[in-house]
């Protein structure tokens, strides 16, 4: 059995049931991997956590199954679905974050998963669909980034008792919009007087940085120079600089 596998920064794509199997306990996926297949880490009895990256856009299929000692996962903001019995069966699992950018979870994605006792839900999600936490019924807390409004807006289907059972709390989070020149910021669960931090990146430096005070709706930022990518971040005031979400960044 090997103990870690590193992808390499070359790799795009890990096809079907490229892993499957294999006895190591851990693996890291880089940014440059853009698609995971059918299967690729299905079986992997050792692996013990398992972090998607944000340049991922779904985790398909059965891709994570019967990992039987994974005990965390966390899914980046770049993926917008998550497979039909992604990650079912993986008894040990007790932590789970699901990204800002995924839309729909689908059926079985976290069946049987029954150890489960966190799991953190974005601000995106939309559909919940049947049997997608079938017997996960340990949860103690869902972690939601959204509204209670959002939160009563998501299909969440039949036999996913366990998400209407648990304590639900609503927590601090970023929701970024692309809009034409610039973007539009609207921060959840948070209060009047938080700063919103919006910083802007060009070859890995920090080129332009703008704060606003929170006043109870959303704000737009205009980027005035060329970038690559930005940054936004929530915190409580610009004295203490806690934050109060994790980062986002497009």
């Amino acid at each position: 059995n090997l103990y870690q596998i590193t992808i390499g920064n070359s790799v795009t794509t890990i096809g079907e049931a490229a892993f499957e199997y294999c006895g190591f306990i851990s693996v890291s996926i880089p940014d440059s991997v853009t698609i995971i297949e059918e299967g690729a880490f299905a079986c992997c009895d050792f692996l013990e956590s398992i972090t998607i990256p944000d340049s991922v856009t779904s985790i398909p299929d059965l891709a994570f199954a019967q990992c039987e000692r994974l005990a965390s996962v966390t899914i980046g903001n770049g993926v917008e679905s998550i497979g039909n019995g992604a990650f079912q069966r993986c008894y040990s699992l007790k932590q789970v974050t699901i990204g800002n950018g995924v839309v729909s979870i689908a059926n079985w994605a976290f069946a049987f998963c029954n150890s489960l006792t966190s799991v953190t839900i974005g601000n995106s999600v939309k559909s919940i669909e049947p049997v997608a936490f079938y017997d996960s019924n340990n949860h103690t807390d869902i972690y939601y980034c959204g509204t209670a409004e959002d939160w009563n807006d998501i299909s969440i289907g039949k036999y996913n008792d366990c998400l209407l059972s648990a304590a639900l709390r609503y927590i601090p989070s970023i929701k970024i919009t692309a809009d034409g020149l610039g973007f539009t910021i609207t921060p959840k669960n948070t209060v009047n007087g938080n700063h919103i931090i919006f910083a802007v990146y060009k070859g890995g430096k920090l080129t332009e940085l703008q704060n606003r005070e929170y006043t109870g709706t959303e704000e737009n930022f205009t980027v005035t120079s060329n970038y690559d990518s930005i940054k936004v971040m929530l915190w409580d005031s610009l004295n203490k600089m806690k934050p109060l979400a994790p980062a986002q960044s497009q």
